[in-house]
């Protein structure tokens, strides 16, 4: 009986373990609350969760807002290519990249680095600062 009575316990303790319970640690207001518990937190509803990339970004620092896109690959680019609102966006074209919009960036630098390459036209919208190097930028 008493082997059955601490079974039932262990099994009830182990299950508390699943329960999803939001921590007091985890509470902000906005994002810079959130770097105590993580560079990769964002604050969604008053509770810092781990953020992810825009989708335009093969790589990015979500809490300093930086996003890396690269266009290696012949369809990469072919419809363009557009920095994510809020972001500081760096663009290295080895082909065609056209247009570029960094129209709700804070900033956009374009390396256009291929033969024959074609990278622009350059939407800046507010984007400062908003550059294109390279012989192939429009």
């Amino acid at each position: 009986m008493k082997t059955a009575l601490l079974a039932i316990v262990l099994v009830i303790a182990g299950l508390s373990c699943l329960v999803d319970r939001k921590s007091d640690d985890f509470e902000c207001d906005e994002n810079a609350d959130c770097l105590d518990v993580g560079a990769d937190r964002e604050c969604k509803e008053h509770f810092c969760v781990k953020a992810s990339c825009p989708s335009q970004c093969d790589s990015c620092g979500v809490a300093a807002k930086t996003c890396i896109i690269k266009c290696d690959n012949p369809t990469d680019c072919n419809s363009g290519v557009t920095c994510p609102s809020g972001y500081a966006c760096s663009i290295t074209c080895s082909r065609n990249c056209m247009p570029v919009t960094c129209t709700g960036a804070t900033s956009c630098a374009v390396t256009c680095s291929g033969t024959n390459t074609m990278c622009g036209p350059l939407d800046c919208g507010s984007a400062n600062p908003c550059t294109c190097s390279g012989s192939g930028c429009q």
